[in-house]
């Protein structure tokens, strides 16, 4: 009878260990991707800005900047992107589900819309510092989160 008990037990111990290397090997492999660990500040070290996967092809300190930023329902690939008074911004958009566009009002800019797997840009100047809101125009995607933060530093 006790070998019975030492033998459930033993099972029961070997169950709890599988399901602990499992769920650690999940978040292993899934990772931490917080946008907040992925923040890298643009310095003279390190031009790219990897802020919620934003990707500058030049220095901020440089007089144009290219920023990559894709859309999904309901969603873009950041949350904010932060550029330097005076730089001439092109925005390469592409829709990676759904159709969708990229607008900032205060500056005039606005994408074409597409459909996804297309892309499209727009090119404007941010010549006033502050913060601006940028969306999707298409229906209720703005109301519905698909915004973020043009942030325009001096």
């Amino acid at each position: 009878m006790n070998n019975q008990k030492g033998i459930g037990g033993l099972a029961l111990v070997v169950i709890i260990a599988v399901v602990a290397v499992a769920g650690g090997a999940f978040l292993f492999i899934s990772g931490n991707n917080s946008p907040a660990e992925n923040v890298v500040e643009n310095t003279a070290e390190n031009p790219q800005n990897t802020d919620n996967n934003l990707n500058n092809e030049e220095s901020m300190d440089t007089d144009s900047v290219t920023v990559d930023i894709t859309g999904r329902n309901f969603e873009f690939s950041q949350d904010t992107i932060t550029v330097k008074r005076g730089q001439e911004v092109t925005i390469n958009f592409t829709s990676e589900e759904g159709f969708h566009d990229f607008v900032v009002d205060e500056f005039d800019a606005a994408t074409e819309q597409v459909q996804a797997g297309e892309s499209t840009s727009v090119t404007f100047v941010a010549s006033e510092a502050g913060e601006f809101e940028y969306y999707c125009s298409v229906g209720t995607h703005r109301q519905m989160g698909m915004v973020g933060t043009l942030v325009v530093e001096e």
